[in-house]
C-alpha cells in the first residue's frame, strides 16, 4: 500500500519514500504515513509538529523539527534511530538502509547506525558541507564548492565519484547507485551546457560564478560561421564577408577550416583578409582526403587591427588554394571559416577604457562592491550626484586615495550620511 495515498495528504511540501512505506509533509509541520507498518515506521509520534523535513530509511523515519531536533521511530537493531543525545542545530537528516546522517547548521555531519561498510566514518576534516544522502551502505556529502564526497560500500562503483562531478546543485542516492543535479545553463544559447563551456577553457567566467560572462554581464558571446564554401579547388577563391558590431578586448582567432587534397608541401590555401596576404595555411602538416580530417589553423587578429575592422562594420576573407591543390581528389571536402570571441556589448565597456568591465571585476573583485557584474565606478559616473563632496572625481576613486572614506571601512562616507540617517550603529550601515 505504499502508493495508496491518503485522502488527507494536502497541502504537502515535501514527500519521502523508505523501503515499503512513504511519509508526505505538510504545510502545517505535520506528517502523513502509509505503508508497510511491521517495525512501527509509519506509527507517527503522538502530537508531533513543528517538523520542517521528512526521511525514510528501510523500515524507520526521522522528522527534522523546527528547532533544529530530530525524533526518529521504527525498526532499530542497528541504532540507527538512536539519535545522539547532545545532537542538535540539525539543518537535514537522511536515512539509508540502516543507518543515518545529520547535517548541522555548521556544515559538519553526524552519523549513526550500521557501520559494516563504512558508511558512517565521517571523512576528517569534512566541512562546508550543503546536503547529505544515504544509499543502501554507502554516504555522500555535497560541498559548499559544489563537490562531492563519497564513502561506505562501493562494490558498484556507488562512490566513485565522476570527475564531470562540478558545480553541484543536488545529491541522491539509491540502494547501490548515485545521482547528482548540475544546474543546465545555456545562457549564451550554444545548446551547450555552459559550465562544460568554461570547463572547455573558454575562460569567460570571469567573475567565477560559474555562469559564463555572456550571462547578461556586458559579454557579447560572438559566434559567426561562413557556412560551405565549397570543394578546394586549385586556384578557385572563395570569400566570405563577416558583418560585425562587437568590438572585442583581445586578439581573436579567425579559424579556417578545410577537408581536401592537402597532404603535400605544395597543396595550400592562401587566406586574404580584406585582400591582403595573412598567411598561408596547411603548407606544413596538412591532411588529406583518407579518413575525411579536417585541417584547422587559426590566424589571430590583433585586438586593435579587429576593432579597426568592427568600427568599419566587417571584413571579407578569402581562402585561394594552391596550384597543386586538386578537387577531384576529394570531391566531397569543403571549406568554411569561423570567429568565437567575447564581444563588448553595449554595456560592457561602461568607463569607456576599451576593456571589458567583466575582465576588470575578474581582475579585481573589490571593484563589484554590490555584486551586480558592473563596475562601481562606471555606476558613479553614470550619476553625477554620487560626487559628493564635489572634487569632479569619481568618488570611489577618492575612497582609494582615502579622502571620503572617514571611517575606513571602504564606502564612500559622506555619500551614505548624505543619502539617509544611516549611521545607527556608530559606523555607516549601509
Amino acid at each position: 500500500g505504499q502508493t495508496n495515498t491518503p485522502g488527507n495528504a494536502t497541502g504537502v511540501t515535501q514527500v519521502a519514500c523508505g523501503g515499503y512505506h512513504t511519509y508526505a509533509l505538510k504545510g502545517d509541520g505535520t506528517l502523513v504515513g502509509w505503508g508497510t507498518n511491521g517495525s512501527g515506521q509509519t506509527s507517527t509520534p503522538a502530537n508531533l509538529n513543528n517538523v520542517t523535513q521528512v526521511a525514510c530509511g528501510a523500515s524507520y523515519t526521522y522528522a527534522l523539527k523546527n528547532n533544529g531536533t530530530l525524533l526518529g521511530w521504527g525498526y532499530n537493531d542497528y541504532g540507527q534511530t538512536n539519535t545522539p543525545a547532545d545532537l542538535n542545530n540539525v539543518t537535514q537528516v537522511a536515512c539509508g538502509y540502516a543507518h543515518t546522517y545529520a547535517l548541522k547548521g555548521d556544515g559538519t555531519l553526524v552519523g549513526w547506525g550500521y557501520n559494516g561498510n563504512g558508511e558512517t566514518n565521517t571523512p576528517a576534516n569534512l566541512n562546508n558541507v550543503t546536503q547529505v544522502a544515504c544509499g543502501y551502505a554507502h554516504t555522500y556529502a555535497l560541498k559548499g564548492d559544489g563537490t562531492l564526497v563519497g564513502w561506505g560500500s562501493n562494490y558498484y562503483g556507488q562512490t566513485n565519484t565522476p570527475t564531470t562531478a562540478a558545480n553541484i546543485t543536488q545529491i541522491a542516492c539509491g540502494n547501490y547507485h548515485t545521482y547528482a543535479l548540475k544546474p543546465w545553463s545555456d545562457c549564451n544559447g550554444n545548446a551547450i551546457f555552459d559550465s562544460d563551456d568554461i570547463a572547455s577553457g573558454l575562460e569567460w567566467d570571469l567573475n567565477n560564478d560559474g555562469r559564463p560572462d555572456a550571462c547578461g554581464q556586458g559579454v557579447a558571446a560572438v559566434r559567426l560561421a561562413s557556412g560551405s564554401l565549397g570543394v578546394p579547388t586549385a586556384n578557385v577563391a572563395r570569400s566570405f564577408t563577416f558583418p560585425l558590431s562587437h568590438r572585442a578586448d583581445a586578439p581573436v582567432g579567425l579559424r579556417i577550416h578545410a577537408v581536401g587534397d592537402l597532404e603535400a608541401g605544395t597543396e595550400f590555401i592562401t587566406v586574404r583578409l580584406n585582400g591582403v596576404v595573412l598567411k598561408r595555411c596547411f603548407e606544413t602538416g596538412g591532411q588529406g582526403c583518407a579518413g575525411g580530417q579536417t585541417n584547422q589553423d587559426t590566424i589571430q587578429i590583433p585586438t586593435a587591427d579587429f576593432n579597426a575592422l568592427v568600427d568599419a562594420g566587417g571584413f571579407t576573407v578569402g581562402l585561394l588554394p594552391s596550384p597543386a591543390v586538386s578537387a577531384s581528389e576529394c570531391s566531397s571536402g569543403d571549406m568554411w571559416i569561423t570567429i568565437d570571441y567575447p564581444g563588448i556589448a553595449a554595456d560592457g565597456d561602461c568607463n569607456a577604457n576599451g576593456v571589458l568591465d567583466v575582465r576588470e571585476i575578474g581582475g579585481a573583485p573589490a571593484l563589484d562592491l554590490n555584486r551586480d557584474a558592473r563596475i562601481d565606478a562606471c555606476q558613479i559616473a553614470a550619476d553625477p550626484s554620487l560626487d559628493c563632496n564635489g572634487n569632479g572625481r569619481i568618488d570611489a576613486f577618492d575612497i582609494a586615495s582615502g579622502e571620503t572614506d572617514d571611517n575606513g571601512n571602504g564606502r564612500i562616507d559622506l555619500c551614505e550620511y548624505a543619502k539617509g540617517d544611516f549611521d545607527l550603529s556608530g559606523e555607516v550601515d549601509a
